[in-house]
């Protein structure tokens, strides 16, 4: 059967998770056979390994620059958007997709006209990296349910990124919720995590939402020696454990980090944290000894960080299917993680690692004095995870349940695989 012209669209190109797991993916569907154009913004490179042609997208007149630097306000957002569609459409019908992949769209300011523009010519899977596309504004909506019935001015996640006036709340979310009325079946959600399929069939139950874990390279992402990994980080390589935690940045309140430093020194047993990601030197603990390691780039550099760590522990307070958890755990290391979003789907309490009951002090100070006091077992749920890992996220997996959505999406609406919005008579959403 012949390969299949994928369009993928991302706001960023290697930056955070939802680009790096887009990324994984295009380059999943290549190895699979599929051609993969990635149309991204101009602001961001992605892998150049990651398709067979890229678009970069850009504000190209002076006027559309200067409002995309502006305070946003409805007029501005209108638009930019119908110039940003106006691109998009010459670039459709330069490449002549059969599907359009759907990723984030957020960080480059693309909204929901973007998404008309692209079921005017194909049909739509968006992959869901966040609660973004179901809400009016907000990444993560925590106990906020506004978003099942219309999001209000009062939203209580204004201010945090991504970023929107509140006046501008009500009308994104009409706008999503119009979107999801009118798509007529042409618009699927794919979830990485069971949690996030769940938000998105109560948001939008017109639209079909299935479950699609992120796939992941288990040849880069697996088992190595511990001394070998600590030299290379410069670690010391004795009989203190050493745990590692994550974020793009771990100044991020979501991410906890300031709750699982405070409980590490409530746990009192000396420690080394490897700190991935971007942030400054942060004061912890006596018992603590920090190394802050940056941003590590690079999925075989990636690997061998995570795998100088005894444990890996991710005190998120709202997560999707963290990418971080997947790869500590192909990589035999037993994780402990927040019982939040799509974290417990990924960690098997007391088989693979450990769950806190939510991302306060006390519930990960519980979490971790299980966990210590079962040290011994550590290997032995390393291992677990590692089975877990190759049964269900290998990157091919993650094609070829792609690849079965996508044909059986452009064979309901009657769409063959022979390339061409110019061939195909596309409608309107």
């Amino acid at each position: 059967m012949s390969g299949l012209r994928i369009a993928v669209v991302s706001d960023e190109g290697t930056q955070g998770g939802a680009s790096i797991a887009c990324t994984r993916l295009c380059l999943a569907l290549r190895a699979a056979g599929h051609t993969v154009a990635r149309i991204h913004h101009a602001r961001f490179a992605p892998d150049p390994q990651s398709a067979d042609v890229f678009y970069a997208v850009e504000q190209r007149s002076f006027s559309s620059k200067v409002l995309d630097n502006l305070p946003r306000n409805e007029l501005s957002r209108r638009v930019l958007q119908q110039r940003w569609a106006g691109q998009l459409h010459a670039i459709l019908h330069d490449f002549e997709p059969d599907i359009v992949n759907l990723h984030n769209l957020h960080n480059a300011k693309w909204d929901i006209e973007i998404v008309e523009e692209f079921l005017r010519h194909t049909p739509v899977v968006w992959t869901l990296h966040d609660m973004w596309a179901l809400t009016g504004s907000c990444a993560y909506s925590f106990a906020c349910r506004q978003f099942e019935t219309g999001c209000t001015r009062a939203c209580p996640q204004v201010g945090t990124y991504p970023t929107l006036p509140a006046g501008m709340v009500p009308g994104a979310h009409a706008r999503r919720r119009a979107l999801w009325h009118h798509a007529g079946g042409r618009l699927v959600f794919v979830a990485p995590s069971r949690w996030l399929a769940g938000e998105a069939r109560r948001a939008a139950p017109r639209v079909p939402a299935k479950v699609i874990p992120n796939g992941l390279d288990l040849d880069v992402f697996r088992p190595r020696g511990k001394a070998e990994a600590r030299a290379w980080l410069g670690v010391p390589d004795d009989e203190r454990p050493v745990l590692l935690t994550a974020a793009s940045s771990l100044a991020d309140p979501r991410k906890g980090t300031r709750e699982l430093t405070e409980a590490l020194g409530r746990l009192g047993t000396p420690v080394r944290l490897l700190m991935m990601g971007r942030g400054e030197p942060m004061k912890l603990p006596g018992n603590v000894e920090s190394h802050l390691l940056g941003p590590v780039t690079g999925d075989p550099f990636l690997a061998l960080a995570i795998n100088a760590a005894d444990a890996f522990v991710l005190p998120s307070k709202a997560d999707n299917l963290p990418l971080v958890v997947q790869e500590a755990m192909a990589c035999a290391v037993p994780c402990l993680g927040t019982a939040v979003g799509g974290i417990p789907e990924m960690i098997a309490d007391g088989e693979t690692g450990w769950l806190a009951g939510d991302a306060g002090p006390d519930a990960l100070l519980a979490a971790l004095e299980k966990a210590f006091a079962g040290r011994t077992r550590w290997p032995e749920m390393g291992a677990a995870g590692r089975r877990r890992a190759e049964r269900g996220y290998s990157a091919a997996r993650q094609a070829e349940r792609y690849t079965g959505l996508f044909r059986r999406l452009l064979s309901a609406h009657g769409v063959s695989s022979t390339h061409g919005c110019h061939g195909h008579e596309r409608g309107s959403p």
